[in-house]
């Protein structure tokens, strides 16, 4: 996986708590604050992360779900890029 450099996620948390994520123009609910900081430094990294490498930054089971949800959301929304290897 790997982020667009011209493409900025945003994060901000409403007041009822629930962490709200944009992407192009779009928003979607994401994780919480740390897994979310987390996801987003992995995807700024020098070498890709990996899809699997993405899921477990969350350690539970509901965190876990509300990540894939979030990078399923960003790849949908064009926020990251599936990479093959050969584009690396």
């Amino acid at each position: 996986m790997r982020r667009p450099p011209a493409t900025d996620i945003i994060r901000m948390k409403d007041p009822s708590g629930l962490w709200i994520w944009a992407v192009n123009g779009h928003a979607f609910p994401g994780p919480s604050e740390a897994v979310g900081q987390r996801l987003l430094n992995a995807l700024s990294s020098e070498v890709p992360p990996r899809v699997d490498e993405l899921c477990n930054l969350a350690r539970s089971g509901p965190h876990r779900e509300a990540l894939r949800a979030t990078v399923a959301a960003l790849v949908r929304l064009r926020g990251i890029h599936v990479i093959t290897g050969a584009e690396v």
